[in-house]
């Protein structure tokens, strides 16, 4: 067995293209989650042994509205929308690394 076969069987570009599809699928679950969420972003400020948490409405607001405790589920829900927004920027991350790999397979397979 020659040794650009050991290399490309573990990262076919058939099993690469399968996972591309899985990204993007979750990318448009995570994009579609945030479009509905709420506007602006969570601040969290600790004081002492406790969080106090804003709604920051546009990025120009520097502390914003006070979320009171009542409302923790606006808390709740402006963190899982940043977390969604994160994990957007590392799938995308990942694609473009996926899609250099593949280029790279491409060219190794006809040399």
């Amino acid at each position: 067995m020659k040794r650009k076969d050991l290399l490309i069987k573990p990262f076919s570009t058939e099993k690469l293209a399968e996972y591309l599809n899985e990204l993007a699928a979750a990318s448009d679950e995570l994009q579609k989650s945030v479009e509905k969420s709420k506007e602006g972003s969570l601040h969290v400020v600790m004081r002492g042994d406790y969080c106090m948490y804003y709604h920051r409405k546009n990025s120009k607001d520097k502390s914003g509205t006070y979320i009171k405790k009542r409302n923790i589920d606006v808390a709740k829900a402006l963190a899982q929308k940043d977390y969604d927004i994160a994990v957007l920027k590392e799938i995308h991350k990942e694609k473009k690394m996926i899609e250099k790999l593949k280029i790279q397979l491409v060219i190794l397979v006809i040399h």
